[in-house]
């Protein structure tokens, strides 16, 4: 139900969707989220189950993933470059450590009208991956950021992405908003420059918030990505310009 707006995207694509581990309705207490890590298995999972499918084995197979879920489908890219043979990647982040910094930029409390940073915020930033702390930091994040990781159980990770796209050879097209306030636009363009893909597109939109470029403008969206999904299909890019940053600002 949440993410029935990709019926209107991939309309004329076959689409296989998935909850991640500690999210959806059938989840107990043992699973837990860790913002990409783990999650790179529930895509690989989801790969061997559509590549056990005699109707579709042999189809072309396309990774549409947004936040925590594109990271997932870059790391587990990086871990076997047959996967897939092209990515769609909305607003993922490079590095696990920016996440942190962001969320902590905001950790500031208003005290009779002056606004003064949080009482060791650099020893709980240094720490954050410390299991003894990770409680309180969400709890704080949660608080003061608006920034929850306590809605599901979860477990923050330290996770590289940036480097796990130096391993990704298929065609990429990244996506950001301007004004992202959880993951920063230079996080856009560090995947982006760091992606060893032989053809690659980034399209940073005018998207208000974190993963709002459908949201915001969901005709272009959509145009812009099923033409590269189609550039991909029928080997038109192959004649294209390899690599290509759009603004919309």
């Amino acid at each position: 139900f949440d993410i029935s707006f990709l019926r209107t995207i991939f309309s004329d694509f076959n689409v296989f969707t998935f909850d991640f581990r500690a999210h959806g309705e059938n989840v107990d207490h043992s699973q837990c989220c860790t913002f990409g890590r783990d999650e790179a298995h529930d895509v690989t999972a989801a790969v061997d189950y559509i590549k056990s499918r005699e109707d579709l084995k042999n189809d072309k197979r396309i990774v549409y993933g947004f936040s925590m879920g594109a990271v997932a489908a870059i790391q587990a890219q990086a871990q076997d470059p047959s996967l897939f043979h092209c990515m769609v990647l909305d607003c993922p982040f490079d590095d696990s450590d920016t996440i942190i910094k962001k969320g902590f930029e905001n950790l500031r409390i208003n005290l009779f009208g002056y606004i003064i940073d949080i009482p060791g915020k650099s020893y709980l930033q240094q720490y954050a991956y410390n299991p003894y702390i990770q409680s309180f930091i969400k709890a704080l994040l949660k608080t003061i950021s608006n920034l929850d990781a306590t809605a599901t159980n979860t477990y923050i990770f330290p996770i590289v992405p940036v480097d796990a796209v130096k391993k990704i050879t298929v065609p990429c097209f990244f996506i950001h908003c301007k004004n992202d306030e959880k993951i920063v636009l230079s996080a856009a363009h560090n995947l982006f420059n760091n992606v060893q893909a032989p053809y690659k597109r980034l399209w940073i939109t005018e998207g208000r918030r974190h993963y709002d470029s459908f949201f915001f403008n969901p005709e272009k969206y959509i145009y812009k990505v099923n033409k590269f999904i189609n550039d991909i299909l029928d080997e038109s890019y192959q004649h294209k310009e390899k690599q290509k940053v759009v603004m919309d600002i």
